[in-house]
């Protein structure tokens, strides 16, 4: 007996409470959703998500088929460079809203201006690591990295500052078709006989005229460039770029490898098979902006975050189990797709996924708790793990190493956001108790 309770109504009791913390917490990210009218656009985005990501599988399978391994090899190598130039984020966007509560933020035109200056630097990095991942790549193609990654940066940005006012279907119908729309039209001219080098300046074209809509309204030029000076002096920027950055560097670092490593037909099923396993990324896609958007203005959000890691881990088991039923039936449009089966490998690349998906929570937790330079010690942490994870593993193991890489990977930047704050915050009590004793 304990208070006058028996131990069994004690396990009663306590299983009544943790089967209820799902439930509250899933109530409140309903309740979130419905007031702001989030579930309507949350299917309607991750419809758009679905049909992109179906499109561009297509144009990848196409390619496969119609072009030889070199024009192969530089067209997809033109897809990674674009898909990571837009993955980076410039911070220009986060950092105002961290600066003013996730409320007025800056003209449009003030934040591309920023993120225009920032790509032009961030090119030359982009271009060097483009050459060395593929060498094959022309010298003239290469002199196209700065409109690519002008293009990236300027389009996320203003996904983000559409995220921060709330327009998160917007947000994603604008990046996705920026992003699908310039990858359709690169490998269709490729297709039709034109060269690499015109087939992605005009994808390239194309997503920088899809940013002049939403100039429409800035104020004089004038104005914003005094407006992006200003912006650009809060240094607060450089922790998210830097994280970003970062976090792109230990998350591409499989296909730089892919790209230097692998005959073309591994390449062309490697990339196919995990742009279809990434649309998992779909879920914290549509969550973190929101997360991040409530936290910087002050919102009480905590039923919401556990929600959505309730929630991404449901959607995760089901992921696994789908692909370990595909793994046992062993159907055959698999293999037309990807060029192999399913085995445990595709399935340590899936968990990978999964782990990298509730990492990513954490990082917008992590920042918008003003705790920036913490997540960009583990990130460097993690690049440099994923260079040597990916180079020995590549080298030996071939697309097997690749798959087992990331839940390496994945795995050791999932601890590292987990413990490092609990490292701080034990040694910031050590300093803070040791100051205390000396003025004692």
């Amino acid at each position: 007996m304990t208070n006058g309770r028996t131990p069994s109504a004690i396990a009663r009791a306590v299983g009544e409470a943790v089967k209820t913390i799902p439930v509250t917490s899933l109530r409140d990210m309903w309740l979130v959703m419905s007031e702001r009218r989030l579930v309507g656009r949350a299917t309607l985005a991750a419809t758009i998500y679905a049909g992109a990501a179906l499109i561009g599988l297509a144009m990848v399978v196409l390619a496969r088929r119609g072009l030889a391994p070199e024009p192969l090899r530089i067209l997809l190598s033109y897809l990674v460079i674009a898909t990571i130039s837009a993955g980076l984020e410039p911070g220009t966007a986060k950092a105002a809203a961290l600066a003013k509560g996730g409320r007025g933020l800056p003209p449009v035109a003030a934040v591309l201006m920023v993120s225009t200056l920032k790509a032009v630097f961030a090119a030359f990095i982009l271009a060097a690591i483009w050459k060395v991942s593929a060498p094959g790549v022309p010298t003239r193609i290469l002199l196209l990295t700065p409109l690519i990654t002008i293009a990236g940066f300027c389009t996320t940005d203003l996904r983000v500052m559409m995220d921060l006012d709330e327009h998160h279907t917007r947000a994603m119908a604008f990046k996705q078709v920026a992003t699908v729309a310039s990858a359709v039209l690169a490998t269709l001219m490729m297709l039709a006989g034109a060269s690499a080098f015109w087939a992605i300046l005009a994808a390239s074209l194309s997503r920088l005229a899809m940013l002049v809509p939403p100039l429409r309204g800035s104020p004089p030029f004038s104005e914003a460039l005094a407006v992006a000076r200003e912006t650009l002096k809060d240094r607060r920027w450089l922790e998210l770029a830097g994280a970003s950055a970062l976090s792109s560097a230990a998350g591409s670092t499989d296909r730089f490898f892919a790209l230097h490593d692998l005959p073309a037909a591994a390449l062309g099923g490697y990339y196919v098979t995990f742009e279809i396993l990434s649309r998992f990324w779909l879920l914290p896609y549509l969550l973190v902006p929101i997360l991040f958007a409530r936290r910087v203005k002050g919102e009480v959000s905590g039923g919401f975050l556990r929600a959505a890691w309730i929630i991404t881990a449901i959607i995760g088991a089901a992921f696994i189990s789908v692909l370990i039923v595909l793994m046992i039936t062993r159907p055959a449009f698999v293999v037309a797709l990807t060029g192999r089966r399913i085995e445990v490998a595709t399935l340590a690349l899936a968990a990978a996924i999964l782990i990298s998906s509730f990492s990513q929570l954490r990082i917008a937790e992590l920042q918008a708790a003003g705790q920036g330079f913490l997540v960009i010690c583990v990130l460097s942490l993690s690049v440099m793990m994923s260079f040597a994870i990916f180079g020995i593993l590549t080298h030996y193991y071939g697309v097997q190493g690749l798959m087992w890489g990331w839940t390496l990977r994945t795995s050791l930047e999932f601890l590292g956001m987990r413990v490092a704050p609990l490292v701080l915050r034990i040694s910031t009590s050590r300093t803070s108790n040791l100051a205390k004793r000396r003025g004692a």
